[in-house]
């Protein structure tokens, strides 16, 4: 009986209904549209914010409390081979990529996880080399993908910015990598996974994230997709092979965490000031190697700047 009032109530406002996806579909594509308008806000090294804040960095995968956690794995097809990107959220409202990564800097040893970056409307902190696994989604997804999170913000203004700064960058480690956008399927291929696109088709963990806050914003995980494609083709043709950073530690092929944080330091110079401004020139020491781009974000074909 419940169900019938329902189906009918359901027939009767079947205009409205439809009224009211098809606004749906337009923030949908309002959201895309306006993070294609924004700057990216730069990726920064978790090591580096830490000791300008005097704090200590807390290298993965090194000794710790007296206990050795193993060394640094590389991905399954070796060292600076990840065949894609698993796409996380922290799950942790209004708490901040500074906040995320300083929890992780501090805790991975005891919640036995880790990623590479964490990103919110604000910047990317890269938290270690992205030619080394961590502890992000399983086991299976570990030895394959670099894994980023997305931090939760609290307002329309700061989601858009947030997808965006998570999309350009992730499209900047595909081209470091030489990968190329492609979805994620049931038989292990495509370079964008989200984590509960690893729990679903690979297995090893059981998170459904970023989905579920995705859909509070009336957002959908093909229409990151979707971004991630733009900003990747607008920064231009891969022109190298993988430029990770060598400088930081990495984790075992264990663990399995719905929260984190990693960064990609092949972006590190992706964040340009605009061409009229003065420019300063300054000598400076690169932790890890890095790609130059154009004030319009568009990479340059010259070679990738070493570490060191």
């Amino acid at each position: 009986m419940r169900f019938r009032r329902f189906f009918t109530a359901a027939a009767t406002a079947a205009f409205g209904l439809a009224f009211t996806f098809g606004q749906g579909q337009t923030a949908q594509a309002s959201i895309n549209s306006d993070a294609k308008k924004t700057t990216y806000s730069g990726t920064k090294s978790l090591e580096t914010l830490l000791k300008a804040a005097g704090l200590s960095y807390n290298q993965f995968n090194s000794v710790a409390n007296g206990k050795k956690y193993g060394s640094r794995f590389g991905y399954r097809k070796g060292v600076g081979k990840p065949e894609g990107i698993v796409v996380h959220e922290t799950a942790t409202p209004d708490a901040t990529a500074w906040d995320e990564a300083r929890y992780f800097n501090n805790d991975w040893t005891s919640v036995y996880s880790y990623v590479h970056a964490v990103v919110d409307n604000n910047q990317t902190i890269q938290m270690m080399s992205t030619d080394y696994g961590t502890w992000g989604a399983g086991p299976i997804a570990n030895v394959r993908y670099i894994q980023i999170e997305l931090c939760e913000v609290s307002t329309r203004s700061q989601f858009v910015q947030s997808v965006a700064n998570d999309a350009y960058y992730i499209a900047s480690l595909l081209h470091s990598y030489n990968l190329t956008p492609s979805r994620a399927s049931q038989d292990g291929s495509g370079t964008i996974w989200s984590h509960n696109e690893v729990s679903h088709y690979l297995g090893g963990t059981d998170h459904g994230d970023p989905d579920g806050y995705f859909a509070k914003w009336g957002y959908s995980m093909s229409d990151f997709y979707s971004l991630i494609s733009y900003f990747y083709n607008k920064q231009g043709a891969s022109t190298g092979t993988n430029t990770g950073s060598t400088n930081t530690g990495s984790g075992s092929n264990t663990g399995n965490t719905n929260t984190g944080s990693n960064t990609s330091s092949s972006t590190a110079s992706s964040s340009q000031a605009p061409a009229t401004q003065p420019v300063t020139t300054k000598k400076l020491r690169l932790m890890w190697n890095a790609y130059s781009y154009d004030a319009s974000g568009k990479k340059l074909a010259v070679k990738a700047l070493k570490a060191g």
